[in-house]
């Protein structure tokens, strides 16, 4: 099972829409951000394996 790290702080999620909700929400900024930095609309945080 992936894991996803929210690239902004530490909180980990098992599904790309609750990562998606918590980003929304609690860093409404950083898409737009990481957009205008890539030059792209659709950015994706990294994915991290799970700490064993």
């Amino acid at each position: 099972m992936d894991v996803l790290q929210c690239p902004v702080c530490e909180l980990r999620f098992r599904s790309e829409s609750e990562l998606d909700q918590h980003l929304s929400i609690d860093h409404p900024n950083f898409r737009a951000e990481e957009s205008e930095e890539r030059g792209s609309s659709a950015v994706r945080p990294p994915r991290h394996p799970p700490e064993r």
